[in-house]
């Protein structure tokens, strides 16, 4: 009798599960009181400022977060760890202010010459803001392959929803109205207090520090170098949250700040049921670095297959409980906010379909097809961005969120038969949650669903 022992990848994904679980609850919580403190005008500002800095905070490593990751999960030394360290810090450092200078020129020209202080201020907040954001953002990927998923999450999903609600519910309390720049700057400093504080009391501090003093040793050219590595995985690093983070600036630039508020504060919710699968994407990262290089395409099958069921039957539980207490968030969000339950549903379906293909991008990023979705990618998100902005004028939020939905569904195809031809895998769930639970816990392999396999043959 097989004996049940969970794999290491999949414990730390359930780990992090409830890590996420208690930070979605956290980051609720600060939502919430953000938008019933600003006016809808005010939040919708600062919620697009923020997911401009999300934005900038992905793209401004330009794709050597995920080198990094994979070079630390695979060579053994302290020393070649560090020089990776410091070397893709000290090159994102160099993308990260040319980013600021183009900010404040487009800033200025928004400000001055269009006249749209708005966008000005959407712009500069969200350039200032990206800069801590950046450097979270490369903590938790040095610190996955080092301490694992669960471990690396947590500031960032604990800790800093908590310290940014107690600020601005405390700058209420003494009678200051917070407003969309207030509201950024509160989000600035919690974002870098809580970056110092854990690279400091951490088991990461000693990487830090040697790795700050390799500094000295790098070149120019090393530099150049490291981008040049790091530039095919760009598009893998940024592709999932260019597509979510550049919509509430579409929304804006269709329907107004206040629309864009709505769909803001909707998408939180939509992205409940997907949450499972970005955990999974996170922790199965090294497993399948590591699979591809050994040449195990059936464990690597196993293991995508057994998450993308997983991820699926969380989505859908998930998305019906949410369905189910939609009529509820109009007393949590306000009368302002009643748009939110309207555009819900759908944006639940867009979610439940990208859970559908499971962890497409850690195949991707590790199995050699950073160049086709490089492509795609560029190909795609205009038509997605296009899409939305051109329906959202004639039809509003609703036409919004209708074709968010019908873009993720094309998306997604896509994907699902490009890997399948290149490399075999069938990125669908199985059709038996046990087996699946049982192969992702002990991994041995489960039966083949040779209907899924047939299907997807003959298209």
């Amino acid at each position: 009798m097989r004996k049940f022992k969970p794999t290491p990848w999949l414990t730390d994904a359930l780990g992090a599960l409830m890590v996420r679980g208690v930070g979605i609850g956290l980051i609720f919580v600060s939502t919430t009181v953000s938008a019933r403190l600003l006016e809808p005008t005010e939040y919708g500002t600062y919620s697009a400022a923020l997911s401009l800095a999300m934005l900038l905070a992905t793209l401004a490593p330009l794709g050597m977060d995920r080198v990094l990751t994979q070079r630390i999960a695979t060579i053994g030394r302290n020393d070649d760890a560090a020089l990776d360290i410091s070397l893709t810090h000290a090159a994102t450092t160099v993308v990260s202010m040319l980013i600021l200078a183009i900010a404040v020129v487009l800033s200025l020209i928004s400000g001055i010459a269009f006249h749209n202080r708005q966008w000005a201020t959407v712009v500069m907040s969200g350039a200032a803001l990206s800069v801590p954001f950046t450097a979270t953002y490369l903590r938790q990927w040095i610190a996955i392959p080092l301490i694992g998923a669960r471990r690396a999450i947590v500031p960032e999903q604990t800790l800093l929803p908590l310290l940014f609600t107690i600020a601005i519910l405390t700058l209420a309390a003494l009678g200051t109205k917070p407003n969309s720049m207030i509201a950024t700057t509160i989000h600035f400093f919690a974002t870098l207090v809580i970056f110092v504080a854990t690279v400091r009391m951490s088991s990461l501090r000693g990487r830090y520090v040697a790795a700050w003093k390799t500094v000295p040793s790098i070149h120019w050219t090393d530099l150049i170098d490291r981008i040049l590595m790091g530039l095919p995985f760009a598009a893998v690093s940024v592709g999932g949250i260019l597509s979510r983070a550049s919509m509430p600036l579409a929304v804006a630039a269709a329907c107004g700040f206040k629309l864009s508020a709505c769909f803001s504060l909707a998408m939180p919710y939509a992205t409940l049921p997907g949450i499972p699968l970005g955990i999974f994407n996170m922790s199965l990262i090294p497993q399948c670095a590591r699979h591809f290089q050994r040449g195990e395409f059936q464990e690597a099958n196993q293991s995508v297959r057994s998450a993308a069921t997983i991820t699926f039957a969380i989505a859908c539980c998930t998305s019906l409980i949410i369905w189910i207490c939609c009529p509820w968030l109009v007393l949590v969000l306000g009368e302002d906010y009643v748009a939110v339950c309207q555009i819900l549903p759908i944006l639940l379906l867009a979610a439940m379909v990208d859970c559908l293909t499971g962890p497409t991008i850690p195949v991707m990023q590790t199995m050699g097809m950073e160049s086709f979705y490089t492509r795609v990618l560029l190909a795609f998100l205009p038509f997605q961005l296009g899409l939305v902005y051109a329906v959202g004028r004639v039809y509003g939020l609703m036409g919004v969120a209708v074709a968010y939905l019908i873009a993720r569904c094309i998306w997604n195809s896509i994907i699902v038969l490009q890997i399948y031809r290149d490399r075999g895998l069938v990125m669908l769930p199985l059709l038996r949650i046990s087996k699946s639970i049982f192969s992702a816990s002990t991994g041995f392999p489960p039966e083949d669903n040779l209907n899924t396999v047939e299907t997807i043959e003959r298209q």
